[in-house]
């Protein structure tokens, strides 16, 4: 493995620990895909 691409998988790594370690605050937001039309449909 080259140096370049051991840095760039390392800088992967690095965010994606972050991106789990440090989420982001809130809620998800979810929207529906189809139509409701009654309670049913939830």
């Amino acid at each position: 493995m080259s140096t370049n691409s051991t840095t760039a998988k390392a800088k992967l790594r690095e965010a994606a620990l972050d991106y789990h370690e440090f989420p982001s605050p809130g809620k998800i937001a979810i929207a529906p895909t189809k139509q409701m039309i009654n309670q049913r449909d939830l």
